[in-house]
């Protein structure tokens, strides 16, 4: 059964096309979806250039021009909001974006919330997961909060697609039937700029659970982190100060 189904649906992604790649077939079951990037996708000048684009702001343009080609493939009433943050900079943010979604989950009052699981992945999908945490314990009747796939290491193994199991809370698989496989797939043709991540997530199912209550500072698996093994300008031990200085930061329960 799709959770999403007939719902406002607000999904907090990190980048445009982490929305797609995790929740995108589902989404087309919605009622509403308000779409929030705590990222404009973009990181810097020469990761800009390797891709083809002459500045770091025409790659970002370019990024949300490739979202909203990927949701046109979805009949739904949809809103678009992006807070701008540099690529791979979430994690020095994580206070000031979970007041901003704060804000936002008043405005747009979804039916439930959708973000990423914490689990070692992108430093900028942990951050975005507990910016969204700490924003949603503040809300006085809380809607349901959803996590979705996205990729990690837990096993010692590049996982696309894939939940770390957790034996607190269970995990809906919903199998695409071969419209929504389509579907998906033509919203992940409109990505072309990420076309090396985008082919390594399968494309048969989407997984969500009621996200669980993390400890921001205590690792979601043994190990190295994914973006440790993958160089992502992020250490544990980094991580763990900067979610440190967002709990103190961010009034209401501590995530620490």
């Amino acid at each position: 059964m799709n959770p999403l189904s007939g719902r406002h649906v607000m999904i907090v992604a990190a980048h445009p096309d982490d929305e797609t790649l995790g929740a995108g077939a589902c989404l087309g079951d919605a009622k509403r979806i308000t779409l929030v990037h705590s990222t404009d996708g973009s990181r810097s000048h020469l990761k800009a250039i390797s891709k083809g684009f002459a500045t770091r702001e025409h790659y970002g343009r370019a990024r949300q021009a490739e979202l909203r080609q990927a949701f046109l493939q979805l009949s739904v009433e949809k809103c678009f909001v992006s807070l701008d943050i540099r690529d791979q900079r979430v994690a020095f943010h994580i206070a000031e974006t979970a007041r901003a979604l704060g804000r936002i989950f008043v405005e747009r009052n979804p039916d439930l919330i959708v973000t990423h699981a914490f689990e070692g992945g992108h430093p900028d999908h942990d951050a975005t997961a507990m910016a969204v945490h700490l924003a949603w314990r503040t809300l006085k009747e809380s809607m349901p909060l959803y996590e979705m796939t996205g990729y990690h290491n837990a096993t010692g193994k590049d996982v696309y697609g894939g939940l770390i199991p957790r034996s607190e809370t269970d995990a809906t698989c919903v199998v695409l039937s071969p419209e929504a496989q389509a579907r998906k797939k033509a919203m992940l043709a409109a990505f072309a700029s990420q076309k090396s991540v985008v082919k390594r997530y399968p494309l048969d199912s989407e997984s969500f659970r009621l996200a669980p209550s993390y400890q921001f500072a205590t690792a979601p698996h043994a190990g190295e982190m994914f973006y440790e093994k993958h160089r992502l300008a992020m250490t544990w031990r980094k991580w763990c100060v900067l979610a440190d200085r967002a709990s103190r930061e961010f009034p209401g329960d501590s995530l620490r």
